[in-house]
């Protein structure tokens, strides 16, 4: 016996769902790198502030690896765009 054939609107609407998922994913991870960033700048200024040379270190730490995060994500983006 055949198993039955899915329908265009079938198929479209999964597609949409499927879409619908990876945006939803790629902005929560830009969410995240920015909230990644933003406490980065947070704690490098509490270590200027109080001349602590290690909390300056891990904050600068913490903004370059949201901005790799960022990078990562306008990547996936552009893969996005050129895809469709």
């Amino acid at each position: 016996m055949m198993e039955p054939v899915e329908t265009v609107n079938q198929l479209t609407f999964k597609t949409i769902i499927v879409v619908a998922k990876v945006t939803t994913m790629g902005l929560d991870d830009k969410m995240k790198a920015a909230a990644q960033n933003l406490e980065g700048k947070a704690q490098e200024a509490a270590g200027k502030m109080t001349d602590n040379r290690e909390a300056q270190a891990k904050g600068k730490a913490k903004q370059v690896e949201a901005q790799a995060r960022k990078a990562g994500e306008d990547l996936k983006d552009g893969l996005k765009d050129a895809i469709d």
